[in-house]
């Protein structure tokens, strides 16, 4: 029986930018799958241009569904416009001569 293959994807996390500490969830998946596969994390980290650290935390953190904070409701960019804009929509009358 010959074994395993290890199916390294061509994605990686070239797209960040350098110091920068989060990765999207794609990396993290990608992560996850590399471990899945058999691969170190020294291998993980070269593979995805990360830092062995960090592939490390987000391995022990697993995959996590990403969490937003509500926003509070703000006033709409065109309601300041609002009578400006109703002038130009609205059927002109031609002054009085």
């Amino acid at each position: 029986h010959a074994p395993a293959r290890t199916i390294v994807p061509q994605i990686t996390c070239a797209s960040r930018q350098k110091g920068e500490q989060v990765i999207g969830v794609r990396e993290t998946v990608l992560i996850h799958e590399l471990k899945r596969q058999g691969l170190g994390i020294s291998a993980i980290a070269r593979q995805t241009g990360l830092d062995r650290k960090t592939v490390r935390r987000y391995l022990a953190r697993g995959i996590e569904v990403p969490r937003y904070s509500l926003r509070e409701e703000s006033e709409r960019i065109a309601e300041r416009f609002r009578t400006y804009l109703l002038g130009l929509t609205l059927p002109r009358t031609c002054p009085q001569i």
